[in-house]
């Protein structure tokens, strides 16, 4: 199985070089992903036209002929994905292949995430038993 991974990478200026470095690292850890995964994938960018991102991802899974495109879903309500479009709807209905959207994560998906990251820290003395008053029978 061929995979694809893309994603929509956030800059606060338009410098060409950083983006395509942030598109390039954020599409190596796809890869990675997708490999530990058990599956075949490369890394590659594109930059989307003025048809819109969702026929660029068409375009690029046609031409590897990948079996399933993975895409993720913001989350938007319907009122704001009609306004602001929605990659991922444009994706299903125009793919003539199989297609998985992928929800957003939960506000508590993310709260857990998050407080399991900051929760990580360095053991010291305390987090060790004291052991000396321990008897052996």
């Amino acid at each position: 199985m061929t995979a694809m991974y893309g994603a929509m990478v956030p800059s606060p200026a338009y410098d060409e070089s950083e983006l395509q470095k942030a598109a390039m690292q954020l599409a190596e850890e796809g890869v990675g992903l997708a490999i530990a995964a058990g599956l075949e994938a490369t890394p590659e960018i594109a930059s989307a036209g003025f048809d819109g991102a969702s026929h660029t991802i068409l375009k690029i899974a046609e031409q590897h002929a990948v079996e399933l495109v993975v895409v993720g879903a913001r989350g938007l309500s319907v009122f704001r994905s009609l306004v602001l479009g929605s990659v991922s709807h444009g994706v299903v209905q125009h793919a003539h292949r199989p297609v998985l959207v992928v929800p957003p994560a939960t506000r508590a998906e993310t709260a857990d995430a998050s407080s399991q990251v900051g929760n990580q820290r360095e053991p010291d003395a305390g987090d060790i038993p004291d052991r000396s008053a321990a008897t052996s029978g």
